[in-house]
């Protein structure tokens, strides 16, 4: 477990990095726990890992390279690019990938044979997060600049720009499934931000003790769920900012990542504890801590 997670398309396989080792990817059975096999990277650290939204392929950083693995017989393929931001996000059809990259500020678009499509989308700032929308056809990205920045997937031109948050950076950006409200969390100013994009126009604030390091909808778009460090996940009900549960002193030492189930009834949040890789399952309904899978104690 780790501070990357990703929930697989059918639910039956859970994927998570930077834990002991931070260049591994480990894939574990949702159903029992067990350890099914670790990827290893060549080079640099996982930062961000997303599943293909319909095939057994899984996409991640690897110093700078785009990697994607053939989840079934274990072979990977990459791509050279300026990618050492680590964030990217897959196209609802699965055919392309968004990524974003520190060192020159941009997102780009690549297709699933790895090649560039000609799509560079530059920002003056550097970004944290990348994500596709459900609809495909606006990419939302983070930056250090404390803004939200909306692009239009086809053309690369900009969409719109939502600023608000008053922390140094954006951490993180997440689409609702109707495509119609983007999520944002706002690092150190300890917020989570609800844009309504088809509006233009500002929507609730949630407010969360400690630094707001990633946020996620739950598949039927009524909930979202933030993650901090030690301080926890909080789920609120998402039409209304009201807050519904709370899972309090997950005891990771910085940020967690989270990611929802399919059927929406769990979600899985993973972190650093110490100096090896947790992975928690929460059930949403009741703020129950569902099962905990510990590095050190693999089935």
């Amino acid at each position: 477990p780790g501070e990357a997670v990703s929930w697989g398309p059918s639910g039956e396989c859970v994927a998570t990095g930077a834990g002991r080792d931070p260049s591994e990817i480990q894939l574990w059975r949702a159903k029992d726990g067990s350890h099914v096999e670790a990827l290893r990277l060549e080079r640099g650290y996982v930062r961000q890992i997303r599943w293909h939204p319909k095939q057994h392929k899984l996409a991640c950083v690897d110093g700078g390279k785009l990697r994607i693995w053939e989840i079934e017989d274990s072979d990977s393929y990459t791509v050279e690019g300026d990618l050492w931001g680590g964030a990217l996000d897959w196209s609802p059809d699965g055919r392309t990938l968004a990524t974003s990259g520190y060192t020159d500020n941009s997102v780009r678009v690549w297709d699933t044979a790895g090649e560039f499509k000609d799509r560079k989308l530059i920002h003056s700032a550097k970004s944290h997060s990348v994500a596709w929308c459900p609809d495909g056809h606006l990419i939302a990205s983070a930056h250090d600049d404390q803004s939200v920045r909306v692009w239009d997937a086809k053309t690369g031109s900009r969409h719109t720009v939502f600023k608000g948050h008053t922390g140094q950076s954006v951490r993180h950006v997440a689409w609702s499934p109707d495509s119609r409200n983007l999520a944002s969390s706002g690092g150190r100013d300890s917020t989570v931000r609800i844009w309504n994009v088809e509006k233009n126009a500002s929507g609730p604030v949630l407010s969360q003790k400690g630094h707001v390091h990633s946020a996620a909808w739950s598949p039927d778009g009524k909930q979202l769920a933030a993650a901090t460090g030690s301080r926890g996940v909080r789920i609120w009900e998402a039409a209304t900012g009201r807050a519904l549960h709370l899972f309090p002193g997950l005891d990771f030492n910085n940020g967690s990542h989270l990611s929802w189930h399919p059927d929406g009834e769990r979600l899985a949040a993973g972190g650093i504890v110490g100096n090896a890789g947790r992975l928690l399952v929460l059930d949403p309904t009741d703020g129950r801590i569902l099962h905990q899978y510990d590095e050190d104690n693999w089935i």
